[in-house]
C-alpha cells in the first residue's frame, strides 16, 4: 500500500461530516504532536515510511488484502449473482502481524536510523507514526467516498449496503490510524520520562558531588584566597606552602595526592571549570 495525503491534506484538511465523529480525535492528536513540522517534511516522511514498508516482507506491502477481500463484495459470477466470500471477513480484519501497515512500520524500528535524514531532520518515531496515523486518515476518507453501487434492484437497499460498505472498508485504516496515533504518543511519552529522568539524575548526580567534595572545595576555596602570583613561584608551590600551613584542612587528602589534588582543583576553578563548586 502507498501511503500519501491525496485525499486529506494533513496539516489544513477538513473532515467530512460524516468523519468529524469518527476519527477528528485521531486528526487532533496527531498533528498536536506535529505541531513543530512544515508541510514539506510531513510529506517527506510519508515517502521515507513507503520506503520503510516496501521492505518489510509482510504480504500487506505488496497488496492490501484487506481492501481485495472486502472489494469481492461488489464482484458478480457469470450469472450476475454476488461472490460468496471465502472464510471469515474479520480472520483478515484481525491478522494484524500479517496486514497491518501500522505493524511493519513498528518492525522498521530497529533496522533504522531516522534521524540523519535531511529531508526530515531530527526525526523521531513518534513523528513517523503521527504522519503515518493522518495518511491513513487519508486512506480511509478515500475508502469511504469511492463504494460503487450495491448489488441489489431496490435503491434503498442500495444506499444501506453502501453506508455499510463504506464503513467496513474504512474502519481497517481508522483502526490502523488510531493505533498509529497511540503509537506515537507512547513513543513521545516515553521519550520525555528518559529525557526527564536523565535530567533529574544529573541533577542529583552534581548535588552528590558537591557533597563528596565539599571538604576538598573548602580547601580549595581557601587556597584560591592564599594563592597570590606575586608571593608564589606557582599553583603547585602554594599548594605545598597551603598544605604546611594548614593541615587540618587538607587532612582527609591522601599525603601523597594532596599538593596534585589542591593546585589542580585550584587550576580548574580560576577556569571556572570545577563544577562541583558551581551552585
Amino acid at each position: 500500500m502507498i501511503l500519501g495525503f491525496q485525499n486529506f491534506h494533513p496539516l489544513k484538511g477538513e473532515l467530512t461530516s460524516e468523519f468529524t465523529e469518527f476519527c477528528g480525535d485521531i486528526v487532533f492528536r496527531a498533528r498536536a504532536l506535529l505541531i513543530h513540522r512544515s508541510e514539506k517534511e510531513i510529506f517527506a516522511a510519508i515517502e521515507i515510511i513507503n520506503w520503510m514498508n516496501d521492505q518489510s516482507p509482510a504480504p500487506a506491502r505488496e497488496k492490501d488484502e484487506v481492501y481485495l477481500e472486502i472489494n469481492k463484495v461488489f464482484e458478480k459470477d457469470e450469472h450476475g449473482k454476488p461472490l460468496k466470500l471465502e472464510g471469515n471477513i474479520h480472520n483478515w480484519l484481525t491478522r494484524r502481524n500479517v496486514y497491518s501497515i501500522t505493524y511493519a512500520l513498528k518492525e522498521r524500528q530497529s533496522k533504522y536510523d531516522i534521524t540523519e535524514d535531511e529531508s526530515f531532520p531530527n526525526g523521531t518515531w513518534a513523528d513517523f507514526f503521527s504522519v503515518m496515523a493522518l495518511a491513513l486518515i487519508d486512506q480511509a476518507s478515500f475508502s469511504y467516498t469511492s463504494t460503487p453501487r450495491g448489488p441489489y434492484k431496490n435503491s434503498e437497499a442500495n444506499c444501506l449496503f453502501r453506508d455499510l460498505a463504506n464503513c467496513a472498508r474504512s474502519a481497517q485504516y481508522l483502526i490502523e490510524a488510531m493505533d498509529a496515533v497511540a503509537t506515537a504518543e507512547g513513543i513521545q511519552h516515553f521519550e520525555a520520562g528518559m529525557a526527564d529522568a536523565k535530567r533529574k539524575i544529573k541533577i542529583r548526580n552534581k548535588s552528590a558531588a558537591i557533597r563528596r567534595h565539599a571538604k576538598t572545595n573548602e580547601a580549595i576555596v581557601a587556597l584560591k584566597n592564599f594563592y597570590g602570583e606575586e608571593k608564589h613561584k606557582s599553583m603547585r608551590n602554594a599548594a605545598q606552602i597551603f598544605c604546611e600551613k594548614f593541615p587540618k584542612m587538607v587532612e582527609h587528602l591522601a599525603p601523597y595526592n594532596r599538593v596534585r589534588t589542591l593546585s589542580e582543583g585550584l587550576s580548574k576553578l580560576l577556569k571556572g571549570q570545577r563544577l562541583s563548586l558551581q551552585q
